[in-house]
C-alpha cells in the first residue's frame, strides 16, 4: 500500500512540475497561429507557456513594427483575419527576438469570440486595427513598458488587472 502511495505521490508531484515548467511551445508565425485557433477542435482555444515568432514575409498583413508610422496611419486596407473561437492564453511571448521586435503590434484581425491573455511576457505590445467583439482581457502582464491599442473597436467589456507592475495603457482613436 506505501509503494502504491509513493507511487501516486511522485506520478502527481512529476505532472504539477511538468504543467510549471518554463518550456514554451513554439509557434513558427502570426499566420500560422491564427491557423491553429481557427481548425481548433474545441469553441474554446486554450494555451499556455507559447512563443509566437514572426515571420516577416508570412506575416506581414498581421504585424507591425511600432513606430510613429503605425500612429499616422488612422486604417489598414487589408481586410481584417477572422478569429471564430474564443482564446484563453497565459505564459504567452509574442517574438523571438526582443531586440528586433520589441515595438510590436498585431493587426487587422477580428476576435469574433472572448480573448483572455495571462502572464503576457512582451516588453512592449500593441494591438491595431482589430475588432474585439466579446469581452476582452489582459491581466498580469509582465513588462515595464506598455500596452497599446490604436484603431481598434471593443464591442464588448475590456478589463485590465496588473498589480505587480506599472503600466501604461494606451487608448489611440479607439471606439467602445
Amino acid at each position: 500500500m506505501k509503494i502504491k502511495a509513493l507511487f501516486f505521490f511522485i506520478l502527481v508531484s512529476f505532472i504539477l512540475t511538468a504543467q510549471n515548467s518554463d518550456v514554451f511551445r513554439i509557434i513558427p508565425s502570426v499566420t500560422d497561429w491564427i491557423e491553429e485557433i481557427n481548425n481548433w477542435p474545441d469553441t474554446l482555444y486554450r494555451q499556455n507557456n507559447i512563443k509566437i515568432y514572426f515571420d516577416p514575409v508570412k506575416d506581414k498583413d498581421f504585424i507591425a513594427i511600432e513606430d510613429f508610422s503605425i500612429m499616422e496611419n488612422n486604417v489598414d486596407s487589408v481586410p481584417r483575419m477572422v478569429i471564430n473561437k474564443s482564446i484563453n492564453i497565459s505564459n504567452v511571448l509574442f517574438h523571438n527576438d526582443s531586440y528586433q521586435f520589441d515595438h510590436i503590434a498585431l493587426k487587422n484581425i477580428h476576435f469574433k469570440g472572448e480573448f483572455k491573455i495571462f502572464f503576457l511576457l512582451n516588453g512592449r505590445m500593441a494591438f491595431k486595427n482589430c475588432v474585439f467583439e466579446k469581452y476582452h482581457q489582459v491581466r498580469l502582464v509582465k513588462t515595464l513598458f506598455y500596452l497599446s491599442y490604436l484603431d481598434c473597436v471593443f464591442n464588448g467589456a475590456y478589463v485590465q488587472n496588473n498589480p505587480a507592475e506599472p503600466l501604461d495603457l494606451n487608448f489611440y482613436r479607439c471606439i467602445f
